[in-house]
């Protein structure tokens, strides 16, 4: 079954996977509230089971659909994919597939993964996306129209057998057009991670910027820039250099904490 420990609720990684699949962050696409955001589960006797609870806190009706795709994250984000060795969505079962929630209304949609004995250990997943019915347009100058599809994805990992993440540091670039630093972390391991950054960053010795940043996908097998908004973290821009970048990353592996501190160097341009 889905244990309570896998769900997590993740609000800045929604908004981001939204918009890069062509959400429009309208306030019609406030009155639907989903939880959780990531689902993570580990298979007892071949099967896990949970459900998705959406909330309607608008003042008309929703109309959705359901449906599922197979996914992965690349080192610069959510890939929604046609297929994958890890693809979920065959093993896969969730109902309702369409539904109608009034306003001030709350439905559930319950999940049941079924795997195969002969698929093995491994991860599977998939991203389930709620999507509304009703023809959402926009007129333009002229006769044009442009349709809107407001989608709301929510990622699901089914585990089994005995899964961990490996986590490493591999670098850190400046992204100089958005202040940010990209720390490449690389996953070695046959499960997906999410590490939250504790960083701080030092020249001679002495600690000039510190902050934290959320938590982040880390697929299996895979590698992902982190991102690290240290310019948000001062009042004045750091002077051009060489910066030592420390901190720790932190992830949940079953009940309990995982942590792995790291220090690599990292030169700030010029403005």
């Amino acid at each position: 079954m889905f244990s309570p420990r896998w769900f997590v609720i993740a609000l800045r990684p929604l908004a981001c996977a939204a918009l890069a699949l062509g959400a429009i962050g309208a306030p019609a696409m406030a009155q639907l509230s989903v939880s959780p955001l990531v689902i993570e589960a580990t298979t007892t006797q071949g099967q896990a089971q949970g459900v998705i609870t959406l909330h309607n806190s608008g003042q008309t009706p929703s109309r959705l659909r359901v449906f599922a795709e197979p996914f992965t994250y690349g080192r610069d984000g959510l890939e929604v994919l046609t297929e994958s060795e890890q693809d979920l969505t065959p093993y896969l079962l969730f109902s309702p597939r369409e539904l109608v929630i009034e306003p001030g209304q709350t439905r559930r949609v319950r999940l049941v993964a079924r795997l195969l004995p002969s698929l093995g250990d491994g991860e599977f997943r998939a991203i389930i996306f709620t999507e509304p019915l009703e023809d959402l347009s926009e007129s333009t100058e002229g006769t044009a129209t442009v349709r809107v599809i407001q989608r709301i994805g929510i990622t699901v990992y089914v585990r089994q057998g005995e899964l961990v993440p490996d986590l490493a540091v591999l670098s850190a670039t400046v992204q100089p057009e958005d202040g940010r630093i990209a720390l490449l972390v690389t996953n070695t391991g046959n499960a997906t991670a999410r590490p939250a950054i504790e960083w701080s960053l030092a020249q001679n010795g002495t600690t000039l910027a510190s902050g934290t940043q959320a938590a982040s996908t880390v697929i299996a097998g895979g590698d992902r820039n982190l991102q690290i908004d240290y310019a948000a973290a001062q009042d004045t821009p750091l002077p051009p250099g060489t910066y030592t970048l420390s901190g720790t990353l932190t992830w949940s592996l079953d009940d309990r904490q995982e942590t792995l501190p790291f220090s690599v160097p990292v030169t700030l341009p010029a403005p």
